[in-house]
């Protein structure tokens, strides 16, 4: 079986590395399951794309370096990786070496809010070698979700929730210290500001999209005054300047990573005025884009 081509199509540039798809989940509202599970084999590099959903995915054969948001990781057979909307990647092959993958594309409203906060609240993503699965039943269940998918029976929809739910509970049961690997910790609050907590979760989900101090705060059941005042207090920094440190870091790593146009970066990253984010990304990194994009490569020659 291979993936709807809407969701995964075909390669066809002479340089697919340098090309750059955004899946939207907009493909996957219309689908009756909100989801696609697939088992494919990739054949040749896959290109630099990233997704307005998650991706849940185990290698069954081949190896790649995978690249997510700019950092390398190996992936070989048993390997799994777990993507969120706020990741970009691309899964480099070796010339005659395919890749064979099982997985499923879902969207947040499938995951159990407090599943969702568990298991991302110390990390952005999941990059995890095969010796971290062992004994792990994740890769049987995905193969349940893939034929619930293509039989579609009645109630394959509820087991493909739970089959999934139950898939992320063992991954918040993995022991941390091994399973992180190299992601970014999200800023560890006491108690007394969980709903913050719960604010940076839904903002590094969302940040790519117009979303405001009131939409979060709504988020977290508080007035958006009396949000903006303990968020500056959790954090030490406006609400508006730590939305846009995450659009900005996700811009710098499009700029090094990608040939994708500065005018398209800056409104995949979430901003919407070309003038202010070349101003505020020079004030952040000392070079305007251009000039950061062109001292990445030099470093490379």
């Amino acid at each position: 079986m291979s993936t709807p081509t809407s969701l995964f199509p075909k390669i066809v540039s002479e340089n697919p590395e340098t090309e750059l798809y955004r899946y939207s989940t907009h493909q996957l509202a219309t689908l009756p399951f909100s989801c696609v599970a697939y088992q494919v084999t990739l054949d040749q590099t896959y290109p630099y794309h990233w997704l307005e959903f998650f991706e849940l995915g185990i290698v069954l054969s081949g190896s790649c370096t995978h690249i997510i948001n700019g950092k390398r990781y190996p992936l070989n057979a048993g390997s799994l990786f777990l993507l969120s909307p706020s990741d970009f990647h691309s899964m480099i092959l070796s010339s005659g070496q395919p890749l064979q993958l099982v997985g499923i594309v879902f969207m947040e409203s499938l995951i159990n809010e407090e599943v969702m906060q568990i298991l991302f609240q110390n990390r952005y993503y999941f990059n995890l070698d095969s010796t971290s699965l062992a004994g792990s039943p994740i890769q049987q269940l995905l193969f349940e979700i893939l034929q619930e998918f293509q039989q579609k029976k009645p109630g394959s929809q509820n087991l493909i929730v739970a089959f999934l739910q139950i898939i992320l509970v063992h991954l918040v049961r993995l022991d941390s210290n091994d399973s992180l690997t190299g992601s970014v910790e999200l800023e560890r609050l006491d108690n007394q500001f969980e709903s913050i907590q719960r604010a940076l979760l839904f903002m590094h989900h969302h940040f790519r999209q117009s979303i405001t101090l009131a939409d979060v705060a709504s988020q977290v059941f508080l007035s958006p005054n009396y949000f903006s005042e303990r968020f500056h207090v959790a954090l030490g920094i406006s609400f508006q300047q730590y939305l846009q440190n995450l659009r900005l870091k996700f811009a710098e790593a499009l700029l090094a990573e990608t040939k994708l146009p500065v005018s398209e970066i800056l409104f995949a990253a979430g901003f919407n005025d070309p003038s202010h984010f070349g101003r505020v990304f020079k004030q952040t990194y000392h070079l305007s884009p251009r000039n950061y994009r062109k001292s990445k490569l030099e470093l490379l020659e």
